[in-house]
């Protein structure tokens, strides 16, 4: 039975063009890995608009992909970071697609982290919290997803938080330089 599955799954990659696709189950080949291969072109090369076109694409081709949603998340953060007249607008797109990317594969961190670190930096620390905690179930052993955890309570004003934070982490690595930086700045700040 076993085999007689891997060779109807074989037949019909080689039949009809439809292969076990990193980005979906079944996917048929749209052009999306094209899409992205030209949107990381034009993300090195700080061809924002470019990169975002291509990345739309590519999520248009195949918009069940968290990838694609990841990097159009990524390239508009980027953009958003360049171009401050334009940043409300861009960061907020960037949010939904990272959101978008995380529904898809809730195991994509870099999404959550993307996600997160938006609304750190536009000061939205409760949602940022929500983030990281949502992703702390999944990556409980992550000592760098404790820090930022820490970074958001303390500036929630939650002391006790804050400092459990950084125990976790000095639990999880002692030697984290990131870690020693950022309590010296956490127990300073109070």
């Amino acid at each position: 039975m076993k085999r007689t599955v891997i060779a109807g799954v074989c037949l019909l990659v080689f039949a009809f063009g439809v292969s076990a696709h990193p980005y979906g189950s079944g996917a048929v080949d749209t052009g999306f890995s094209e899409s992205l291969r030209h949107g990381d072109a034009h993300l090195a090369a700080g061809e924002f608009a470019l990169a975002v076109s291509a990345y739309e694409e590519a999520v248009e081709k195949v918009p069940y992909a968290a990838e694609g949603h990841l990097r159009l998340a990524r390239a508009l953060y980027s953009w958003g970071d360049r171009v401050r007249e334009l940043r409300s607008d861009l960061w907020a797109r960037s949010v939904e697609e990272a959101a978008r990317g995380r529904e898809l594969d809730p195991f994509l961190a870099e999404a959550g982290f993307l996600e997160a670190l938006i609304y750190f930096r536009t000061g939205d620390y409760r949602k940022a919290l929500a983030v990281y905690r949502d992703l702390a179930r999944f990556r409980e052993g992550d000592p760098e997803l404790q820090i930022d955890i820490a970074l958001v309570e303390f500036r929630l004003g939650r002391k006790k938080a804050a400092v459990a934070a950084l125990e976790r982490a000095r639990v999880l690595d002692p030697s984290s330089e990131r870690l020693h930086r950022v309590a010296r700045l956490i127990l300073a700040g109070w």
